[in-house]
C-alpha cells in the first residue's frame, strides 16, 4: 500500500490514509521547462479544482511523469492548491537522452526534454559504452570512440544509477551514442528513447529487416508511375502543427504555368504470407 501511494508514514509506525485526505495526495507529476511544475492528483479532493503546484524548490528532484505524493501545504478559497514532494513511488525515466558536453566541471549529459532541467553527471570511467555495431538500429551509423572527448555535441542515451536528491545531482552512465544532431534520421531516434519505446528486437527480426533489398524490385514497380526523378517535400495545411503526411511537388512549364502534384502514402502493400 506503500508503494501504490495508498497510505504515507507520516513518522515511525504511525501511517495516514491517502484517500479522502485534504493534507496528502498521490498522483503523477507534471513538469514545466521553467522548474516548477503539478501533481495530478489520482483522485478528486475536496475544495480542491485542479491540480496541486509545486514551486521549483518543492519538487525534490521529482522529473515529469513520476509518480508521487506530495504533502498539501494550503488551499485557497478559489481552490487552487500547492504543496511539496514528500516522496516519490515510482521514476517514469530509467534513461535519458541528450547531447554529450564536457565543461571544465566534468562530463555531462544535456536532457534532450526541457522539462528535465538538470544536467546528468557522467564520471569519466562511464562514458564510453561498450564496443559493438547498432544491432537495434537498420541503417544506423556505428562510431569508434576512443575517447570521451570525441564525444562532445553527439547525441547519447544516459542510463540513471542516481537520481537527482538533496541537492546532489543525477548521475548516469553512457549506454548508446545516436550520433551527431545533424545525422539522417537522429530525430527518431531521440524521440523512441525519450518516450522509451520500444527500440530493441528480437535476432530474427533484425536479420529480417537486414535482409531486406535497399533497391526497388522490378516486380514493386508493376503498375505504379516512378516519380523519383522530382523533387518532392512535405505538405502542411495551415491550422496543422504536424506534416500531413502528403508529398508534393510542383513543376513550372515555359509558359510560367504551374503543374502541382499531391501524393497520399499508400499501405496496401502486403507483406508476403511466409514473414512472420
Amino acid at each position: 500500500m506503500l508503494q501504490r501511494g495508498e497510505i504515507i508514514e507520516t513518522r515511525s509506525d504511525h501511517f495516514a490514509v491517502i484517500a479522502g485526505s485534504r493534507e496528502y495526495a498521490a498522483g503523477r507529476i507534471s513538469m514545466h521547462r521553467d522548474g516548477y511544475g503539478f501533481l495530478v492528483p489520482d483522485r478528486a479532493i475536496e475544495g480542491l479544482r485542479g491540480d496541486i503546484f509545486l514551486p521549483e524548490r518543492q519538487t525534490a528532484g521529482a522529473m515529469n511523469g513520476d509518480r508521487a505524493i506530495v504533502q498539501i501545504n494550503r488551499i485557497e478559497r478559489d481552490g487552487k492548491a500547492d504543496g511539496e514532494v514528500i516522496r516519490i513511488l515510482r521514476r517514469a525515466h530509467p534513461s535519458v537522452v541528450g547531447e554529450f558536453r564536457i565543461t571544465r566541471r566534468g562530463l555531462w549529459v544535456v536532457p534532450h526534454d526541457e522539462r528535465i532541467q538538470n544536467w546528468i553527471e557522467i564520471p569519466v570511467e562511464m562514458a564510453i559504452p561498450p564496443a559493438g555495431p547498432p544491432t537495434d538500429r537498420i541503417g544506423g551509423k556505428s562510431y569508434v570512440i576512443n575517447d570521451p572527448s570525441d564525444m562532445d555535441g553527439m547525441i547519447v542515451n544516459a542510463e540513471l544509477l542516481e537520481y537527482e536528491s538533496d541537492g546532489e545531482r543525477a548521475v548516469g552512465r553512457i549506454i548508446e551514442i545516436l550520433g551527431h544532431p545533424d545525422d539522417f534520421g537522429i530525430d527518431v531516434e531521440i524521440t523512441i528513447r525519450k518516450h522509451h519505446l520500444p527500440h530493441q528486437f528480437p535476432p530474427e527480426v533484425v536479420e529480417q529487416a537486414q535482409a531486406i533489398p535497399n533497391s526497388i524490385a522490378a516486380a514493386d514497380l508493376a503498375g505504379r508511375r516512378d516519380f523519383r526523378g522530382m523533387a518532392v517535400g512535405g505538405a502542411k495545411y495551415q491550422d496543422q502543427q504536424q506534416d500531413s503526411g502528403n508529398q508534393c511537388f510542383r513543376r513550372m512549364f515555359k509558359d510560367e504555368s504551374w503543374n502541382t502534384h499531391v501524393r497520399t502514402p499508400s499501405f496496401d502493400k502486403i507483406k508476403p504470407a511466409d514473414v512472420p
